[in-house]
């Protein structure tokens, strides 16, 4: 009885929506549309309440690192343990795939305990992975969805914030970028505003080398500006270099800041940058 009373309802939705005017046809199945994606992205997210692994897939950004575990003797890619609390879990720039170290998917993986978050940790999707409870596997989530979700357990500074930040950092996903952002500007903790601008550095050189630059050069805290200027250093693109020469040849900026730059070029084994320090040893232009 139930079912025929929801059909006649649905059909005499139908028969109303066929009077209407056009564009308000359109309008409404444009915001049905809106929000079966909606649901669709919700649905997929872990429950909190569900304790144990969860695991979804994201597009990752374009210089997202292809993070995979290798055996102690850092060769050839194993199985990343989840449950290996012991140090035994190594991550490194390498893609499981043996390609160039970067990936397309990343895979978000979160530990619930009693109904809380208690553990992030972000993968290559083609990373192979085991859990001594097993892994509920939530398929394909969209990106924003997915940052939005993970960017509530960055503040306060909790376990499961140096997690939550790495992973939001990886997706391709504006949200992610505006949630990185305000975390490296504003966030409460310190350590999250370092974690943050770590892996702007790492992840997003296409969209956050701008704000690197203004932080490096406007933050108040010296400790972070330091940050900013090791993140500089270890983005692929060859701006990086241009960038840190600015500022060790900016007489006004502090003294310590130029100082860093220099040790960070140094390190950095790229020619150009040897070639500018040679010539600052022997022409001491600084």
């Amino acid at each position: 009885m139930r079912a025929a009373t929801r059909l006649a309802q649905r059909a005499r939705a139908a028969r109303l929506m066929s009077q209407r005017p056009p564009r308000l046809v359109l309008a409404a199945a444009l915001v049905v549309s809106a929000m079966l994606i909606s649901n669709r992205a919700g649905a997929v997210l872990p429950d909190p309440a569900a304790d144990g692994w969860h695991s979804w897939r994201v597009a990752a950004t374009p210089t997202a690192p292809g993070m995979c575990c290798t055996g102690y003797d850092g060769v050839g890619v194993v199985p990343c343990d989840l449950g290996n609390r012991g140090g035994g879990y190594v991550a490194h720039h390498g893609s499981a795939r043996g390609t160039s170290g970067r990936t397309d998917e990343v895979r978000v993986f979160v530990r619930v305990e009693a109904g809380r978050p208690t553990d992030v940790r972000t993968l290559d999707a083609q990373c192979p992975v085991t859990a001594p409870d097993g892994i509920h596997d939530l398929g394909q989530v969209n990106a924003d969805a997915s940052a939005a979700w993970l960017a509530k357990l960055i503040e306060p500074r909790a376990p499961t914030s140096a997690g939550a930040i790495a992973a939001v950092a990886m997706h391709d996903s504006t949200v992610a970028r505006d949630a990185l952002t305000r975390t490296a500007r504003a966030a409460a903790s310190l350590d999250n505003r370092r974690d943050a601008v770590f892996w702007m550095g790492q992840a997003r050189a296409h969209d956050s080398a701008g704000e690197l630059e203004r932080l490096m050069v406007e933050d108040s805290n010296a400790s972070l500006r330091h940050h900013a200027i090791f993140s500089l250093s270890q983005m692929p693109d060859e701006g990086w270099l241009e960038t840190l020469i600015a500022l060790v040849e900016n007489r006004q900026r502090p003294l310590d800041d130029r100082r860093q730059a220099l040790f960070w070029m140094a390190q950095s084994e790229d020619d150009r940058a040897m070639d500018y320090l040679t010539k600052v040893l022997t022409d001491r232009r600084p």
